[in-house]
């Protein structure tokens, strides 16, 4: 988190510190500590969008919309900070009658119901499938740290059996 990237900073050296992130109140909140955001998003496969803002003080968090695509949430009014707390990542979920959890390698998701029972490898747009670290589900979506990087999938389209 922050306090990581800051000693690698100090210590001149690249930072390939694990992001702090939670899902709190249909955001996904990341902690920060600078002011300049730049990144890149992909909504479903499809076409990478560029992120980039630069806000007129350092952001202690910063934090992208769920409910619009991952939109980066610009406008403090009224915001209040959330509070980092231990969480309770799952290792099961339940989603409309089907249970949701990573296969023993944790490289692919199983997503079973009754007797049915499917694999499942989160798409991250390119490369090969990366080891899932932690999930935590939230509206209808479901957030996955791979490898140092935060994926986030809609629960419908995951237990969807058609697609």
């Amino acid at each position: 988190g922050y306090e990581c990237r800051n000693q690698c900073q100090l210590n001149s050296r690249d930072c390939d510190c694990k992001p702090m992130a939670l899902i709190s109140g249909g955001s996904l909140v990341f902690q920060w500590g600078t002011s300049s955001v730049k990144g890149t998003r992909r909504i479903n496969n499809g076409v990478k969008n560029s992120i980039e803002h630069q806000f007129d003080r350092d952001q202690y968090q910063i934090r992208f919309s769920l409910n619009e695509n991952l939109e980066l949430e610009t406008s403090t009014y009224l915001s209040s900070p959330i509070f980092w707390k231990p969480q309770a990542f799952k290792e099961k979920l339940k989603f409309r009658g089907y249970l949701v959890q990573p296969t023993e390698d944790r490289m692919r998701l199983t997503i079973s119901k009754e007797e049915t029972s499917r694999e499942v490898a989160p798409s991250i747009g390119y490369g090969n499938s990366r080891r899932i670290d932690k999930m935590m589900p939230c509206a209808g979506r479901l957030a996955i740290l791979m490898e140092g990087r935060v994926y986030v999938y809609s629960l419908a389209t995951l237990v969807d059996e058609t697609k």
